[in-house]
């Protein structure tokens, strides 16, 4: 655009110097018809130029008009064409007198055009951009589309996770809680086999019970992170879960006390050779009495932050 601009001024500055040339060459002209007339008539009328001219009369002066008439009669043609020429001399005269004003409108357009073009250049841009937008609406519906579908076979892969993931909770759970055959009875309950196995039914129920409030514990009140880390614990150690709830905020420092007394005075009665008595399944109720009104598992805690998984 500096370089345009400068050869404008350069081709304004050299018209404006051929303008002032021309009317120099005019004025010139015009000055010395004018001197020569002066002239010729001082020295007529002094008597210093004699050519034989005098003012002519009126008979003379009809007389000249009549030729001119005959002339211009007979001469028409020329004449017309003469005229024609001088008028058209005239007129390209006076139009190259004002072609600078052609020229400014000239240089106008042509520097006007350029931010039209870059207008055009930029609406065009505009279009081509507002259909590249479009055509990516388009593709985000379908991937939305796209994603929906495969949310649902998502859902029902966590689904069938979730199912899985309890069956395996469930047959660790039934294979820790299976007593061991370590030997017959002691003499003195060998008579009391029936009411042992009652007992230890129950007593498992009881210890079961418990881990179900620990696993409500886990889906209610944790989430993101802190609730998927505990899918990789194994459910045949408690006692390491239940620390793991205490360290998450989430279970009270006298229910995990009781959770693990009952957790291991449950393990310590799995051998056949230790009796369940009823003083011990009187013991385990009360557990279980108190681990009901200590354990809350409805309040939901919402994951605020993503700790690493030890």
């Amino acid at each position: 655009m500096a370089d345009n601009g400068g050869r404008h001024a350069v081709a304004r500055d050299t018209w404006l110097s051929f303008k002032r040339v021309v009317r120099r060459i005019y004025r010139f002209c015009a000055t010395v018809a004018l001197a020569l007339c002066l002239v010729a008539i001082v020295s007529s009328s002094n008597g210093w130029l004699n050519i034989g001219w005098s003012i002519p009369g009126a008979t003379e002066i009809v007389g000249l008009f009549w030729s001119a008439a005959r002339w211009l009669a007979l001469n028409s043609g020329e004449v017309i064409r003469v005229i024609s020429f001088a008028f058209l001399s005239w007129a390209l005269f006076m139009g190259a007198m004002k072609l600078e004003t052609v020229f400014n409108i000239v240089r106008g357009f042509n520097e006007a055009r350029s931010p039209i073009s870059q207008l055009r250049s930029s609406v065009d841009d505009i279009k081509s951009t507002v259909r590249e937008v479009v055509s990516s609406v388009t593709d985000v519906k379908a991937s939305a589309r796209e994603f929906d579908r495969n949310m649902g076979v998502l859902k029902e892969f966590n689904e069938r996770f979730r199912a899985l993931s309890d069956q395996v909770i469930g047959l660790q759970e039934e294979a820790v809680s299976q007593r061991t055959d370590a030997g017959p009875l002691p003499a003195e309950a060998a008579a009391d086999v029936d009411s042992d196995e009652q007992n230890w039914e129950e007593f498992r129920a009881i210890w079961k019970h418990n881990n179900q409030r620990l696993e409500a514990i886990i889906k209610n009140k944790l989430a993101g992170a802190r609730q998927r880390k505990y899918d990789n614990y194994s459910r045949t150690d408690y006692p390491f879960i239940i620390g793991r709830l205490f360290e998450d905020g989430v279970l009270a420092g006298t229910a995990r006390d009781k959770s693990i007394e009952l957790h291991r005075m449950f393990m310590s009665y799995k051998s056949r050779r230790k009796p369940v008595t009823d003083e011990v399944v009187a013991a385990a109720r009360v557990l279980d009495k108190q681990l009901g009104q200590l354990m809350d598992s409805e309040r939901v805690v919402v994951d605020v932050s993503e700790p690493s998984e030890a």
